[in-house]
């Protein structure tokens, strides 16, 4: 699956990690206990500079790990990058997080869901 721009070129900043779990995922056996696997598995919910890490390719169905990559600014380019059981998947925006999350569920046909422990307005 891709969107009309996908060839454009971007900055790297953490997506390049995509790559090592793709690797993982055809080369290894893709388990979470793998070292790298594993701590995309469990990422922080918020970063050390206070960024939440709840966005992006990690709000797919039946994602496993996810990294998220910002620009300093925090606001001009997000990316994630995301694996699950059989699949991998990456996304760039020149946005926020949001608008990223939005792009994401856009391009992959998901519905958005509450975040855990929200209710959702009637």
């Amino acid at each position: 699956m891709g969107t009309a721009n996908q060839g454009e070129a971007r900055p790297g900043l953490s997506i390049v990690k995509l790559y090592v779990a793709d690797y993982m995922i055809r080369h290894g056996d893709g388990a979470p206990e793998d070292l790298e696997l594993g701590q995309l598995a469990t990422a922080a919910p918020v970063a050390v500079d206070g960024t939440h890490q709840n966005w992006g390719t990690g709000a797919l169905p039946s994602v496993t790990g996810t990294k998220w990559g910002w620009s300093d600014d925090g606001a001009s380019v997000v990316a994630s990058a995301s694996f699950g059981p059989d699949f991998s998947v990456a996304a760039n925006t020149y946005g926020t997080a949001e608008q990223h999350t939005g792009d994401v569920l856009g391009a992959s046909g998901t519905e958005p869901a509450p975040p855990a422990g929200m209710v959702p307005p009637r």
